[in-house]
């Protein structure tokens, strides 16, 4: 199998890796100017998030770079022939963050971090989900920590909350599912393809405990080819 080393002026970093056929998905971050044949990008000094494709023989296919503070913690691709080249990938951000595509932006209202969710089909991110509080007054720090795909497109996604958290999917009927936490709390949603949050949001807040916890999410089938997703995390105190 070809190995790819990735090099540039900066600190470039790999935070996730996940497959999708015979494609392996990336996500990171690069700083300064990087050399990924056959691209050339001139990051900030700082850092930038990447989403990046290489194909079955191992070159790089698709390499975008997000702008803002945001950071791209993990990426899925859904599985089956009918979702080649969609993907989706989960990040923090404190300000605000963007990727190439229309209206694919996001910017916090609360102050605290907030988490994302972005679905990308091919080179173009299509929409972005914001997780996080509603302003100052009813704010929610969030961690995105992990990301899982239906064969329908659909997605669950994981984290860890403090404070009162909305998923701002946009879309005004039902309203927007809300939890707020007992401390530090566990939480998972899960999303449609077109990025409408189905539900409340599911949560691992325990009584008594000081910490939860949604650190992993997979989905398995059962005989009969139905699937279930299981979330799995870490209880500090109970």
């Amino acid at each position: 199998d070809p190995f790819a080393h990735w090099a540039g002026d900066g600190s470039d970093e790999v935070f996730a890796i996940a497959s999708q056929g015979d494609d392996t998905l990336l996500v990171g971050r690069i700083a300064g100017r990087a050399d990924l044949d056959p691209f050339v990008v001139d990051a900030a000094s700082t850092g930038q998030p990447y989403f990046a494709r290489r194909g079955p023989g191992g070159a790089l296919e698709q390499l975008l770079l997000g702008s803002g503070d945001g950071e791209a913690r993990s990426v899925v691709g859904p599985p089956g022939g009918s979702n080649q080249g969609v993907a989706y990938i989960i990040g923090t951000v404190r300000n605000s963050t963007s990727w190439p595509g229309t209206g694919c932006s996001y910017a916090t209202s609360d102050g605290d971090d907030d988490g994302y969710v972005a679905r990308f089909v091919g080179g173009t991110c299509e929409w972005i989900v914001g997780i996080g509080g509603i302003n100052a007054a009813s704010a929610a720090n969030v961690t995105m920590t992990s990301v899982a795909a239906l064969d329908n497109g659909e997605i669950v996604v994981g984290g860890i909350a403090n404070g009162a958290l909305v998923v701002k999917d946009g879309f005004a009927t039902p309203p927007p599912p809300s939890f707020t936490t007992a401390g530090t709390d566990g939480f998972f949603v899960r999303l449609s393809a077109s990025g409408d949050a189905f539900g409340p949001v599911g949560n691992a807040s325990i009584s008594g405990a000081t910490w939860q916890t949604v650190d992993a999410i997979t989905v398995v089938k059962d005989t009969a080819g139905n699937q279930h997703f299981i979330v799995a995390g870490t209880s500090i105190g109970n």
